[in-house]
């Protein structure tokens, strides 16, 4: 027996494991020890007594989230903001759980902490400036209240979301004859049929490759949790797949993501909900600056598009907007049971566009139904920047 032989296989063994263990270790310490301490499912974080979490603000300072005197967490705009900013715990969600780790992280502890123990003033956790508009966020709440739907507004060309409101399958369509079309007035009229014989044409492996480009089956670039869009089309049900019906899944803020890459000449702004971290006295520690995530649309495919937009308000669909600067789409989701639901997204001004939004109805019946919820929501944002 070689004894020698036996005794290096061990060494070996023993070293690879040693230096797996020693990898791991390095790893969490530098890339995941953060993710681990200010978990949310870190009782010893969330019931810390010493620390004050931070307060959370709108894009112009007005508190949305803050904590009390006796340690307890205050919103004062009641459900407002209760989809976006959530709620603090174990079982946190929204910002107040993708951001914890700001909230609860203390700028000058030391200073602080010393204020604590001789003049009892409390150690505050960083504040969080948002680019949440709270009179935006407000008029999208007050117009979804007899709804169940979404509306969502963001700024095309920087990413920036201004409004995230939220309030609490699908059988097969007949094509509708609108007569000859071409592609412009197929898509301002929602011209079924068009668009079902587009697609045979196309084929489903181009669809479901065009789809995955324009970030279907996919998590968008987000840090606040979000379902997945799904678009997968197979020979069978190609025609419902090719005008949104069948299997196919969108979420508004997906949809509000692909409209502001049209609005703003083709490219796609990482979307952001944060401006900016605060220590505890107001000082801004950390900007967050708008980021370049992907060109989704050539310059080509974009001018068209923009067209298309603006056709479906002033001769289609939407044609009870054409006395104002919006372009966009409708779009209706029929369910198998129970009215239609009701979908509008698109952009304003149309021809140097300022905001992308999308607005989603449940059970409204079609999406002309919500034009007014358009008009009003678009008629708000213009006398904000007056």
């Amino acid at each position: 027996m070689d004894y020698k032989k036996n005794i290096r296989i061990v060494f070996v063994i023993f070293a690879a494991l040693f230096m797996s263990l020693s990898v791991w270790i390095i790893s969490s310490v530098f890339f995941i020890t953060k993710e681990i301490i200010y978990s949310p499912y870190n009782k010893r974080i969330t019931a810390d007594k010493y620390i004050n979490r931070g307060s959370i603000s709108d894009r112009t300072g007005l508190i949305i989230a803050e904590t009390l005197s006796d340690k307890s967490r205050s919103y004062p705009f009641g459900t407002v903001f209760s989809h976006p900013i959530g709620f603090s715990g174990v079982h946190a969600q929204g910002i107040e759980h993708s951001n914890q780790a700001e909230l609860i992280h203390t700028s000058y502890e030391f200073r602080q902490r010393m204020n604590s123990l001789f003049i009892g003033a409390p150690v505050m956790g960083d504040s969080i400036k948002t680019t949440f508009d709270y009179r935006l966020q407000q008029k999208a709440m007050e117009l979804l209240d007899e709804y169940n739907g979404a509306i969502i507004v963001m700024e095309s060309s920087s990413g920036k979301i201004l409004a995230l409101a939220s309030s609490p399958s699908f059988n097969p369509v007949g094509a509708t004859a609108h007569g000859d079309v071409d592609y412009l007035s197929a898509m301002a009229k929602s011209c079924n049929g068009y668009f079902a014989a587009i697609a045979e044409m196309i084929g489903a492996n181009a669809l479901n490759a065009t789809a995955n480009e324009l970030l279907f089956n996919t998590f968008l670039p987000i840090g606040l949790d979000h379902s997945q869009s799904i678009f997968s089309a197979v020979s069978a049900d190609l025609a419902e797949s090719s005008i949104g019906q069948g299997k196919v899944l969108a979420t508004p803020l997906h949809v509000c993501l692909i409209m502001s890459a049209i609005a703003n000449d083709g490219v796609m702004q990482k979307p952001i909900y944060i401006l900016e971290h605060q220590n505890y006295a107001g000082k801004t520690i950390k900007t967050i600056n708008t980021e370049y995530y992907d060109t989704l649309f050539s310059k080509e495919e974009r001018d068209i598009l923009k067209d298309v937009c603006r056709e479906v308000v002033v001769t289609g669909t939407a044609s009870r907007l054409s006395d104002t600067m919006i372009a966009g789409k409708t779009g209706t989701a029929e369910l198998s049971g129970g009215e239609s639901h009701g979908w509008f997204a698109g952009f304003t001004p149309y021809d140097d566009p300022e905001i992308a939004f999308v607005i989603l109805i449940e059970n409204i019946g079609s999406s002309s139904a919500l034009l007014p919820i358009v008009r009003e929501i678009t008629d708000f944002f213009t006398t904000l920047q007056q």
